[in-house]
């Protein structure tokens, strides 16, 4: 420095870039001398003309202070990196301490050899205000810091990542051990406990497990219920520490070959239509009406088809009459079970149906039907005899002499009768007509009544037939038989006038 006259003390700076140590110290005062005045020349190690003195000085340790520059938050499995504000702490020898609570990792600071930054070590627990602890150990010109709070950081649980591994097809029936690869995005060497399920919709299967560093895989074991592309969905609980995350995948599951059986109606003799078709397979519609019935039990995945049928029962229905006077038909039929069979009754001439019994039936008119049958049955029919009234059918031939006419007599009331017409030679009939009957055509010689219920009459007409002309030739006579021919006819007028 320079020193100016004018001023009674003087001060000067350290030289730039010098740093002294704390302790006592011994300062030298050396004055070069200049054109009236002279330097020091005893000084030791002072040039001849120089001025010098010197004094002890006292250089305290300095006390640093640690301040924290807020950091930002970090996943569980980060390094936090940490930021110090450091005072007083130039030249430290020794680092500076900073720790993160919770066994969350920890780090070393030195001032001024490598800036006031550190990566603490993998942080492993999360919270949302996790203290943040630096101290000093103290050097020769630095007072010790104690460890103390000097800001807080968040950690947040790790994303974590899942995986449903491929899995090669299996059969239906059979147990396909899911794969999981667990994991988080930011470390992963993390490790944390979890809680997984896969399902396919229809089965699942849970696991418990403590996920170790490096990932882990979870072993599954599913067994599904229906084949095809099942789709299967895994997902993760989470943790204290992770969060929670889903996976997709798909599993092949082949259905096993199923070739189709018949059920137990296959071959039967049944009273209604089959229902048990198939032991395995898909059932057809059940055709036919049961002569037979017909239906098939389809395979599946490649498997046969199998041909089914089955017949319903069938019952007798016998019919029989009871004594006589009628008929019953017909005599046996053959019905299918839960049908009704119909029967034709008559009466002979001169009865009437008594009853009919039998089947669970009933009588209309002359039909008699059962009730739905269900096992053989036999129907009886009854006659009673009948007071039976009876009309006459007069016969008449016209005109007199030309022919006669003959009918059947005499007629039960309702039933017809039959008649004949005999025309005379020279006569032809012409027609016939009467009782309820149609007129028949001329040369018709047969006719049949309506029903007759009361005395009536049919008549003949019949008509001449115009006989054909002949001429005849007179013989040639000679005079002799002229002569006689003449004498007869003279002899014939006086016969006559004397009649007269």
């Amino acid at each position: 420095m320079t020193i100016n006259t004018d001023y009674p003390v003087q001060s000067c700076d350290p030289i730039p870039g010098l740093y002294i140590a704390a302790g006592t110290h011994r300062f030298i005062l050396i004055y070069s001398g200049d054109n009236n005045y002279e330097g020091n020349p005893d000084y030791v190690g002072v040039g001849s003309g120089m001025l010098a003195n010197e004094d002890n000085y006292v250089i305290a340790k300095q006390t640093p202070t640690i301040a924290l520059v807020p950091p930002a938050p970090v996943f569980v499995g980060q390094y936090a990196a940490l930021q110090l504000m450091l005072g007083n702490a130039t030249n430290t020898v020794t680092s500076f301490q900073v720790s993160i609570s919770g066994g969350n990792g920890d780090c070393f600071v030195m001032s001024g050899l490598g800036g006031n930054m550190c990566a603490a070590g993998k942080t492993r627990f999360a919270g949302t205000a996790a203290p943040v602890y630096a101290g000093f150990a103290g050097d020769d010109n630095h007072n010790a810091v104690p460890i103390s709070e000097v800001g807080q950081i968040t950690i947040l649980p790790a994303p974590t990542t899942l995986l449903i591994e491929p899995h090669a097809p299996i059969a239906l029936g059979d147990t396909a051990t899911i794969v999981l690869t667990v994991g988080t995005i930011v470390d992963p060497d993390a490790a944390f406990l979890g809680h997984f399920t896969v399902s396919d919709g229809e089965v699942s299967c849970e696991y418990d497990i403590v996920v170790y560093p490096g990932g882990t895989k979870v072993d599954c074991p599913l067994t599904p219920a229906s084949a095809g592309t099942r789709h299967l969905t895994a997902s993760y609980s989470g943790s204290s520490n992770a969060t929670p995350s889903k996976a997709t995948g798909t599993l092949e599951v082949m259905a096993s070959k199923v070739d189709g059986a018949c059920g137990s109606d296959n071959g039967g003799v049944l009273a209604a239509t089959p229902t048990n078709l198939c032991s395995a397979g898909t059932p057809s519609a059940v055709g036919g009406s049961g002569h037979p019935w017909s239906w098939t039990c389809a395979g599946s995945s490649g498997g046969s088809d199998a041909s089914c049928s089955a017949t319903i029962r069938t019952w007798t229905v016998s019919a029989q009459a009871s004594g006589n006077g009628g008929s019953i038909t017909p005599p046996s039929q053959t019905i299918d079970n839960g049908n009704a069979a119909t029967l034709a009754v008559s009466a002979d001439a001169g009865h009437a149906i008594a009853g009919v019994t039998g089947c669970g039936g009933s009588l209309a008119g002359n039909t008699y039907t059962t009730a739905p049958v269900s096992t053989d049955c036999t129907v009886t029919a009854t006659f009673v005899a009948v007071a039976t009234t009876t009309y006459t059918v007069t016969a008449v031939a016209t005109p007199a002499g030309s022919g006669s006419l003959a009918c059947a007599n005499p007629v039960n009331a309702g039933a017809t009768s039959t008649c004949s017409a005999m025309p005379n030679a020279g006569y032809v009939t012409r027609s016939i007509g009467g009782c309820g009957g149609a007129a028949t055509a001329s040369g018709v010689n047969s006719y049949v009544t309506g029903a007759v219920n009361a005395n009536c009459t049919v008549t003949a007409t019949f008509t001449a037939v115009a006989l054909p002309q002949t001429s005849v030739t007179a013989p040639a006579l000679d005079k002799w038989a002229l002569a006689a021919l003449g004498m007869l006819l003279a002899m014939a007028a006086i016969a006559r006038r004397k009649k007269s």
